[in-house]
């Protein structure tokens, strides 16, 4: 047959010489700049994954059950403890440590001095969690 190694684009269009990039990723713009916005790699409710991360066959980076991929990098929004009653993004990264992942939590309205650092995700998320509930708002009731 005459069709080119691919067939057509991804939605089902007439094949072509260019491939046809997935919806929901950024196209590079015209003239070779950056990106406007940080590629979407997929949206799970409010989660937004910003990048998959590389798996490492070494210890405490996967069990049966749960894959830690270095460089995995996630934002979701999250009550702020900075101003509270207001929301603000959080990411999660997944980084490589001596023993082990390391799970960093960045609040985008405390970037400088609010970044946490755990040994897991759940104690990154109680540590942001505590913060929330400590904040001087929260525990008046809220504004």
């Amino acid at each position: 047959g005459g069709r080119t190694a691919g067939g057509g684009g991804i939605d089902g269009s007439s094949p072509s010489k260019t491939p046809t990039m997935p919806a929901g990723l950024p196209r590079p713009p015209a003239g070779g700049g950056r990106p406007a916005e940080k590629p979407v790699v997929l949206r799970v409710g409010p989660v937004v994954v910003r990048a998959l991360g590389a798996v490492s066959s070494k210890p405490g980076y996967h069990t049966r059950r749960t894959i830690y991929p270095i460089g995995f990098t996630s934002e979701r929004p999250y009550p702020s403890y900075v101003t509270p009653g207001k929301q603000t993004v959080y990411t999660c990264e997944v980084l490589r440590g001596e023993a082990g992942p390391v799970f960093r939590l960045t609040p985008a309205d405390d970037a400088g001095k609010g970044v946490i650092v755990a040994a897991n995700p759940t104690a990154a998320w109680r540590i942001a969690e505590h913060r929330v509930q400590a904040a001087p708002a929260a525990a008046a009731g809220g504004a």
